[in-house]
């Protein structure tokens, strides 16, 4: 508004109108710029605030990254303890005391199956061990087992150098009955047919007609292998004796395997 227009203005209402419309615009700019400066401190706390969550972001993705590589470090760090034992077992060449007394151990244990074979008049005997046979991606160890000491008569063709690392679900009856009972008597091969598959069929491919087994235990009581008698024809087997041998020779094999 010029001056022209402000003194027809005024010429019209007044100065006391004129004072009122004055106080108005007066009254406007200073809302105005009022409402201006709030904004411009919104704006300020809101950019403040922003950096505020920005720092927090980068600090808790700091320690997100940082707990994250420390993890990783400790699985590195249980993995590698885990297969330096490992190492540490499966590469330890035995001392020269050492091996003199695994020897004479494996001596008595060939020993022992020599006088069962003799007295059960069998066609084999063996002493199978379990063992750890290693991890699958879930980390859970395999259950395994080998046979490590076979006697047997003239003539039958032996079996151990075949019988290693075996998962010892091919014979989950004989397991399962052996941890329940310590014992497992097959008196007929065929019986095992309509009770478990895997273990018939192992008897089959073995030609094996009659199988009685005997749990070797550990110090506290843990099942940790098993001795058998075999019959190629199960008219020739002696139950009777077996079962008086195993009584006689569980303890001194147990007495063994815990040396």
């Amino acid at each position: 508004m010029d001056w022209a227009e402000l003194v027809k203005f005024y010429v019209e209402i007044g100065i006391l109108g004129l004072c009122g419309v004055l106080t108005v615009m007066i009254a406007y700019l200073g809302f105005k710029r009022s409402r201006e400066d709030n904004k411009d401190k919104d704006k300020r706390l809101e950019k403040n605030q922003d950096k505020s969550d920005d720092r927090f972001d980068t600090m808790l993705k700091l320690i997100q990254e940082q707990n994250k590589a420390f993890q990783e470090q400790q699985l590195k760090n249980n993995e590698l303890l885990i297969n330096n034992i490992v190492q540490g077992v499966t590469s330890h060449v035995p001392s020269s005391e050492e091996n003199v007394k695994l020897t004479r151990i494996t001596e008595e244990i060939d020993k022992t199956l020599q006088q069962i074979l003799i007295f059960t008049n069998a066609d084999r005997v063996d002493l199978v061990q379990y063992h750890n046979g290693g991890k699958g991606v879930n980390r859970q160890s395999f259950l395994k087992m080998s046979m490590t000491n076979e006697q047997v008569k003239v003539g039958v063709k032996p079996f151990m150098s075949e019988f290693k690392d075996q998962f010892r679900s091919v014979i989950a009856y004989i397991i399962r009955t052996l941890n329940e009972t310590g014992y497992c008597y097959i008196n007929d091969a065929e019986e095992m047919k309509t009770v478990d598959a895997g273990t018939y069929e192992f008897l089959l491919n073995r030609g094996v007609e009659s199988k009685y087994c005997m749990a070797i235990r550990s110090n506290d009581g843990t099942v940790i292998g098993f001795v058998c008698v075999e019959y190629i024809e199960k008219e020739n087997a002696r139950p009777d004796l077996v079962d008086k041998v195993f009584k006689e020779k569980q303890k001194v094999l147990e007495t063994l395997l815990n040396l």
